[in-house]
């Protein structure tokens, strides 16, 4: 996406396929979705349509950054709602504003096997070096995989 440069047939794609919604002043996105997100067919491809109103506006994305929305709209288009960040800067927002794609812990309500202080204790005792993943399941009833995903906190690392 890095490639593309700032044009007003962009400009005016972006404007033909959006409406301003009088209350937030967002653009919304009128075309084609996929996620909530705008796509527009670009040069043969299909690229988020908030990215391509960016280039349009305010010109070059480097390729390692992600445009983000401050109105928290996916199909928002206004290029004046949208700034750049890396993919961590997204991360952190969307944690800031409680917006996880997915419950996590006790969070994701009769989903979980464990609780909080459960996974606490699983990671003090592994820690000892007296109990293996493998034992550490068997007390917990859970698998012996989930207890590796746990202390190497790729599962629960919330906690």
């Amino acid at each position: 996406m890095s490639y593309c440069k700032e044009n007003d047939t962009t400009k005016t794609r972006i404007l033909k396929r959006s409406f301003v919604d009088p209350e937030t002043s967002c653009w919304l996105w009128q075309g084609s979705k996929g996620n909530g997100y705008g796509r527009i067919g670009y040069k043969g491809k299909f690229y988020m349509a908030h990215r391509l109103s960016w280039i349009g506006w305010h010109g070059y994305i480097g390729a390692n950054f992600c445009v983000l929305h401050r109105c928290d709209n996916p199909q928002c288009v206004n290029p004046f709602h949208l700034f750049i960040g890396t993919k961590q800067d997204n991360v952190d927002d969307m944690i800031q504003k409680n917006r996880k794609a997915y419950p996590c812990g006790e969070a994701a309500g009769g989903l979980h096997k464990l609780n909080t202080q459960q996974v606490i204790q699983i990671r003090e005792l592994y820690s000892t070096g007296k109990y293996s993943q493998r034992k550490l399941g068997e007390i917990y009833n859970v698998s012996h995989i989930h207890i590796g995903y746990i202390v190497r906190r790729e599962k629960w690392n919330h906690v």
